[in-house]
């Protein structure tokens, strides 16, 4: 919905990190928001825009996961409240892990977020991000067992064979391709159930090895 708009100043420094509404995608962005304040599931709206070779963000396909983002992380685009005229800081923070080193991403509790606000970025009115905050708190699932998201032994590691995505337990005792689910356009339906998954990557595993 934006693009850069850095721009040198009364003292002839260049000054980053300015940005103004790309009216195309902006476009897109209500698009989004009116279609699931209808009714419509983040699904839907991935693979309509896929089919109409619409672009996503990153200039790849379009997913679920990028229209509905995480609750905790208040991230994916119907929860970017610089659509309604808010920039947010802080929402996250960089965590190195002592032993592996590796860092991580984890979100920091909303009292610490500092909200500025910036009308002159807002793509989507007032009334419609109510909507779809609302649909979006409707929608939301409490399962602990979908909250937990155990791991398997194979988590991770399956690719699909016609996209590329990566294979995921998508219910109770069964796996498929994430493209599929998600809404990446990937003709691949077919699941497999745990205990045949397994099997088959283990005997590939003696056979090779």
């Amino acid at each position: 919905g934006y693009r850069a708009a850095n721009r040198i100043d009364e003292r002839g420094q260049f000054v980053r990190g300015l940005r103004e509404i790309e009216p195309d995608q902006a476009a897109i962005v209500r698009r989004i928001f009116r279609e699931y304040a209808a009714g419509q599931s983040a699904r839907q709206i991935a693979e309509r825009l896929n089919a109409e070779g619409a672009r996503g963000p990153r200039g790849g396909r379009w997913k679920s996961s990028t229209i509905l983002g995480g609750r905790k992380r208040g991230d994916g685009m119907l929860r970017n409240r610089l659509y309604v005229g808010e920039l947010v800081h802080n929402r996250t923070s960089k965590i190195v892990e002592p032993v592996s080193r590796n860092v991580r991403i984890r979100p920091n509790a909303t009292e610490s977020w500092a909200v500025q606000p910036v009308p002159e970025l807002r793509i989507i009115e007032p009334g419609l991000w109510e909507q779809v905050q609302s649909q979006l708190e409707m929608r939301a699932t409490t399962h602990p067992e979908t909250q937990r998201r155990p791991k398997h032994l194979l988590s991770g590691l399956g690719r699909c064979g016609v996209c590329g995505s990566g294979w995921i337990k998508i219910r109770r005792g069964f796996w498929g391709c994430s493209g599929t689910r998600n809404g990446a356009g990937c003709s691949n339906s077919r699941i497999i159930s745990d205990e045949r998954y397994q099997a088959r990557v283990l005997a590939g595993l003696k056979e090779r090895l």
